[in-house]
């Protein structure tokens, strides 16, 4: 366990400041803390964060020039789609299929590939502009095979006839959007070199835990990191009354945070206000970990550092 105390921050951006107390560890153990706070960046890099989405896909919308009279016209598809171990999105698909027909007159094509349960425009997503093309040597389309069945392991259709084997093998630009104000553009061999996130593998089963058996500790991380401030026109403020995670990675945490309005002044309650009928706010808060957590054990660390943090700071509120 970590003897850093985590103190609550002085704005609502400022999430992590570490204290020493009297029983600090070694100084050489202080300055990796510190270092590892330093480092710490609010969220992985745009290239970090397209690399992970693309490994975690298993569908996307592409986009291939179709031909209508003499004019060439946008069109989309959903396709279920793999990829390299350098990102570059494979697909099996079928001669029978309007996209295929396009990718055989022109290789140029677009991909938008979204987060696991992309539900708006404030989740994040990514476009792939380049070259989708079929190589016609068995090795290479028996290799793409074998990268396919790994995400698609009853994928016994592409041994038809009409089915093979194509991949965007030529990126020549990359936008991400993630969410409200969270745009930019990425270099193709950035992503390219680029990791997915090191906690991949099982992040899904730690959202899950945790929103299911620990709400209340996530509220009072919400509290702790990012309370809310200030009142409404009507002098009402926010009190969190639930908070789910939506996605996690090594850097921090994403949120989606419930909070009735109730009177700042209980004595001062605006005409109208009924107890048991508060308006509600929903809002997402991002919230930036004291540490990078790049395995298991440091994932499971930073959260129960966090959380008995909140707790030891919720106790000393005056009730």
């Amino acid at each position: 366990s970590r003897n850093n105390a985590i103190s609550a921050p002085h704005s609502k951006r400022s999430y992590i400041k570490m204290n020493v107390n009297a029983n600090a560890p070694a100084a050489d153990e202080n300055a990796e803390a510190a270092r590892r706070v330093m480092a710490a960046k609010d969220r992985p890099t745009f290239a970090e964060q397209c690399k992970t989405m693309m490994v975690q896909a298993t569908y996307g919308t592409i986009s291939t020039l179709h031909k209508v009279g003499e004019a060439n016209y946008p069109f989309a598809s959903m396709v279920e789609l793999a990829s390299d171990e350098q990102g570059r999105p494979v697909f099996g698909i079928s001669t029978l299929s309007m996209h295929t027909r396009d990718l055989q007159a022109s290789s140029k094509m677009s991909i938008c590939v979204s987060q696991p349960g992309f539900a708006s425009i404030q989740d994040s997503r990514f476009t792939l502009v380049g070259d989708c093309v079929k190589d016609d040597s068995p090795e290479v389309q028996k290799q793409l095979k074998e990268i396919y069945r790994q995400k698609f392991p009853n994928s016994f259709w592409l041994d038809f006839g009409d089915f093979a084997m194509y991949r965007m093998t030529n990126i020549v630009s990359i936008r991400y959007v993630g969410g409200f104000g969270r745009a930019g553009n990425v270099k193709p061999e950035e992503y390219l070199a680029a990791q997915p996130d090191p906690l991949l593998a099982f992040v899904g089963r730690v959202i899950d835990h945790m929103n299911k058996d620990h709400e209340e500790d996530l509220i009072n991380i919400v509290n702790h990191y990012a309370p809310p401030t200030g009142t409404d026109e009507n002098g009402l403020k926010k009190e969190i009354i639930g908070a789910k995670m939506i996605s996690m990675d090594k850097v921090g945490m994403d949120l989606s945070v419930v909070a009735k309005l109730v009177p700042a002044d209980p004595n001062n309650k605006p005409v109208g206000y009924e107890e048991g009928k508060e308006p509600r706010q929903n809002w997402r808060e991002r919230l930036k970990f004291p540490f990078e957590a790049t395995d298991r054990k440091l994932a499971k660390e930073v959260l129960v550092d966090m959380t008995k943090a909140a707790q030891e700071a919720k106790a000393k509120v005056p009730h």
